[in-house]
C-alpha cells in the first residue's frame, strides 16, 4: 500500500512539473511581427545619411597633458632638437606659463591639456569648449571674413574664421 502512495505522489509531481512550462507557451500561437517603425516615430533613426564632405569632429577629446619636454629626458641623455627649436627653448621663460597665472592656455594648448575638450560642429560654426576655466573658441565656417574692428577689440583666442 505504501508503495502505491509513493508512486502516486511521484506521478503527480511529474505531472505538475511538466505542465508548468506548457502553460507559459500561450494559447494564440506565434505572435505577428511588429511593423517597421514609421518616419516620425521617436525611435526611428531614419535612413542612413550620405557621407559628409567634411570630417565630423564632434565629440569629447582628451589630449593628455603637455609638459616641459626637457623633463622627459633620462639622466645623462641630451634633448635632441633642431637648431631653431633649441634657440626657442633657450629663449622661453618657463616660469611665465599662462596656466601658472590662471590665464587661458591659448588655442593650441587648449586641446593638449589634462582636461577634456568638447568640439561641437555645425555647418556654420565649430565650437571648441574646454572644461578648464570655462573657456571656448568659436571658428566660423560660413564664409564670413574677419570683422574690420577685430584688432581694436583683441580676444585671448582671437577671432577665428575657417573654411573647408
Amino acid at each position: 500500500m505504501q508503495n502505491y502512495s509513493i508512486t502516486a505522489v511521484m506521478g503527480f509531481a511529474l505531472l505538475i512539473l511538466t505542465a508548468t512550462p506548457a502553460a507559459a507557451q500561450g494559447r494564440g500561437g506565434a505572435q505577428p511581427r511588429k511593423p517597421k517603425p514609421t518616419v516620425g516615430a521617436w525611435w526611428y533613426k531614419g535612413d542612413p545619411q550620405p557621407p559628409s564632405p567634411h570630417p565630423d569632429l564632434t565629440g569629447v577629446w582628451f589630449g593628455g597633458s603637455m609638459n616641459d619636454i626637457g623633463k622627459d629626458v633620462l639622466p645623462g641623455e641630451q634633448l635632441i632638437l633642431t637648431p631653431y627649436a633649441a634657440e626657442r627653448y633657450k629663449k622661453v621663460d618657463h616660469a611665465k606659463d599662462p596656466n601658472a597665472q590662471c590665464l587661458p592656455p591659448g588655442p593650441t594648448r587648449m586641446v593638449a591639456r589634462a582636461h577634456p575638450t568638447m568640439i561641437v560642429q555645425r555647418p556654420d560654426v565649430v565650437a571648441v569648449l574646454s572644461e578648464s576655466e570655462h573657456i571656448y573658441r568659436l571658428i566660423y565656417t560660413d564664409g564670413r571674413s574677419h570683422p574690420p574692428d577685430a584688432k581694436d577689440y583683441p580676444a585671448w583666442f582671437g577671432y577665428s574664421v575657417g573654411k573647408w
